[in-house]
């Protein structure tokens, strides 16, 4: 039993939860993030913190590059800005010289045996020479200790580039020296991308189930993938692959708690995860159990007091505001959550809205009908009375008391 006191005086305030916020999104003040949030931003941050590896290049890399310009040199497909050459949309192909198992080497690494790569026309790691023109380059590279040493094959010239991973999608080659007709800056994106992360999923108790939607936050994706864990289960589990937006999940049972996350995909792989999502199903409305003074009783103390109204319900419950006004935000007081009348004489107390599970009291309940009549005549009205999954009051309440 939760004990609610309302009472005439207008409160507002807001607790705002959300669970187990991901990458994906942006935190905001006030959120509360998981032990498993954690762990996914801290994978990350190790992944790109880390030294990085020879399976981390492995691939087709789309690529944008600078390079001071140079008169004596051919800039043939680059964009001459003045004083630089820029590249967009070109191509760099890491490949391993030995067996792979999906895009992982088995065996000896690059800085044992080099490993091949290759470019498209214009490459991007640099203009060429005077009647050399900018065609595409192949060679063989060393990986080690986060720098890239690359020969072109014919080429006497060993460019050396120190590069970062900015993410697993993601990196960056910055040539290590000023030398003439390489390109300073390299930077390139993973050819074959997995779509992006869907956002704003949100979950709801529709009593008899639980609807979860998600904002679609790609262009390339195959479908969705929606993964569920009950409340005392540890890992998450695949419930559902979808091509829509929505997921309605029947599959549960009273008083249980679900969490959700989606992700996205396409022939490239998933996206990661959105930020998780929980609803309890609850078929059952909050009721009003008591009050005090009590239905039919008798207002205690002497008639001048100020002792409050309180209402106890059968769950906990949030006092919501069912009428928003559009222009001030603020709540429209045609009713209260809490009206009553003494003697009939059509005035009111109460509160518009407030926090779950707390005693409102603003010392003088009666101030707006008068401490001196024979009767007053109470209604909790249901549409300010929701419970913490979204049920509302199935009727008002009405009950009375004397002086």
């Amino acid at each position: 039993m939760i004990k609610l006191v309302i009472v005439y005086v207008f409160f507002s305030s807001s607790l705002i939860f959300s669970d187990d916020l991901q990458v994906s999104e942006d935190f905001k003040e006030g959120d509360i993030v998981s032990a498993e949030t954690f762990n996914q931003i801290f994978d990350v941050i190790e992944k790109v913190n880390r030294t990085i590896t020879d399976e981390d290049l492995l691939g087709t890399w789309t690529c944008s590059a600078v390079v001071a310009s140079d008169s004596s040199r051919s800039s043939s497909g680059w964009t001459d800005k003045g004083f630089a050459y820029i590249l967009n949309d070109s191509q760099l192909n890491f490949t391993s010289s030995f067996a792979l198992s999906g895009t992982t080497a088995v065996g000896t690494k690059s800085v044992v045996e080099p490993y091949s790569f290759s470019t498209s026309n214009p490459n991007p790691l640099g203009v060429g020479m005077p009647g050399e023109g900018n065609t595409s380059k192949s060679g063989k590279y060393i990986l080690f200790e986060g720098t890239l040493l690359m020969k072109i094959d014919g080429d006497n010239l060993t460019r050396s580039f120190s590069i970062d991973l900015v993410s697993p999608s993601r990196f960056i080659l910055r040539h290590q020296t000023n030398a003439t007709g390489i390109s300073n800056i390299v930077i390139c994106d993973a050819t074959a991308n997995v779509p992006a992360t869907p956002v704003s999923p949100i979950a709801t108790n529709a009593q008899t189930l639980i609807n979860l939607s998600w904002t679609d936050n790609s262009s390339d994706e195959t479908g969705f993938k929606v993964y569920r864990k009950k409340s005392g289960d540890e890992d998450y589990l695949l419930v559902s692959t979808q091509t829509t937006t929505s997921f309605s999940d029947s599959d549960t049972s009273e008083g249980i708690s679900y969490s959700y996350y989606v992700t996205s995909y396409n022939d490239n792989g998933d996206s990661l995860k959105s930020k998780i999502v929980s609803a309890t199903l609850d078929s059952i409305s909050p009721t009003v159990i008591s009050t005090s003074p009590q239905d039919g009783g008798t207002r205690p103390g002497d008639p001048g007091d100020k002792t409050p109204i309180t209402v106890n319900f059968s769950e906990s419950v949030t006092i919501t505001c069912p009428d928003i006004n559009e222009l001030t935000g603020a709540c429209n007081a045609v009713r209260f959550a809490l009206s009553c009348t003494g003697d009939g004489n059509g005035l009111g107390l109460g509160i518009e809205v407030g926090p779950t599970g707390t005693s409102f009291n603003d010392g003088d309940p009666y101030g707006a009908i008068g401490p001196n009549f024979n009767s007053y005549t109470c209604t909790v009205d249901k549409d300010y009375i929701i419970d913490l999954n979204g049920n509302t009051m199935s009727e008002d309440y009405v009950f009375t008391f004397s002086e």
